[in-house]
């Protein structure tokens, strides 16, 4: 008697049926995990840094805006010195490369340096949260003295940073500075007038000559500065003990994490060999380079 091969048959179509279910999903799983155009990564330091770049073609292009003593041109020779400007410079000799400076606006560095203009920013540019989001920053090389009040002679005298916490209090500041964080933090009350500060860091304290403020607030040494301009008219607040010290880097590319290590061991020799501490006597500035401190 014949036997019916029909469920024999009906078995292989499910079987072959399965199979091609298993090889189209196996096909879909794997074109999902390898498309077919890999995207080769560069493994090369130097493609992926700025700074490592042009350290390759013997050069560190780097970026200043003028913050006495750090950085400060000479207006007939357009000679750049100060201290930041001897610490790269040392940088560059210890690895024989060559520096190119290239100067910038305080309002506009965040797009000069997203152009890609530059490899590194060489004043100390303070950490901030907002700049976060901009910049790539190294380990501080100093703690800048700040949020010294500048005030005209004879004039109200305030005695801490809070008591500007008044709406009747007309406060001078850079715009977009840490100074200016600081103070919407620590015044939010007080009337906070932002001015654009150009090429001259100090700016906000015109206001003082001017009589539109009534206190300027500056870090140590652009008070200072300031007040030599104008020893008659102006008098500083909380010198002897500034409000907040500063931490400032170096301000990178974002993400230019590569330049930020080497960078960050080029610091740490200079001040474990004491070439940092050497150049902070010369100019006269070594409160901005001692450990971090939380003002009492």
């Amino acid at each position: 008697m014949q036997m019916s091969s029909t469920p024999m048959y009906k078995n292989l179509s499910v079987g072959i049926a399965l199979a091609a279910l298993v090889i189209a999903g196996w096909s879909l799983y794997r074109s999902a995990i390898q498309p077919d155009h890999v995207v080769a990564v560069s493994t090369d330091p130097a493609a992926q840094s700025p700074i490592l770049r042009d350290l390759a073609a013997g050069k560190l292009v780097v970026a200043y805006g003028g913050y006495p003593p750090y950085t400060q041109e000479d207006p007939k020779t357009g000679t750049v010195t100060g201290l930041s400007v001897d610490l790269v410079n040392e940088i560059a000799a210890q690895l024989n490369v060559k520096v190119v400076w290239k100067k910038i606006n305080w309002n506009t560095m965040a797009a000069d340096m997203k152009r890609g203009e530059v490899d590194f920013i060489a004043d100390p540019i303070f950490e901030t949260i907002p700049r976060a989001r901009e910049f790539s920053f190294t380990e501080p090389y100093s703690y800048v003295p700040s949020a010294i009040g500048v005030i005209r002679k004879g004039s109200k005298a305030y005695g801490s940073l809070d008591d500007l916490n008044d709406p009747s209090v007309k406060i001078a500041v850079g715009q977009g500075t840490a100074e200016e964080t600081l103070l919407r933090v620590r015044a939010p009350k007080a009337d906070i007038i932002g001015v654009q500060i150009g090429s001259d860091t100090a700016a906000a304290a015109n206001l003082i000559l001017s009589g539109r403020a009534d206190i300027a607030i500056l870090t140590l040494s652009d008070a200072n500065r300031f007040m030599a301009a104008h020893p008659e008219k102006l008098e500083a607040l909380w010198e002897s003990n500034p409000p907040a010290f500063m931490p400032a880097g170096f301000a990178l590319q974002l993400n230019d994490q590569l330049g930020a290590a080497f960078l960050n061991v080029a610091i740490r020799n200079l001040r474990y060999t004491g070439a940092i501490d050497s150049l902070a006597k010369r100019y006269q500035i070594e409160d901005d380079f001692k450990a971090a401190r939380i003002p009492q």
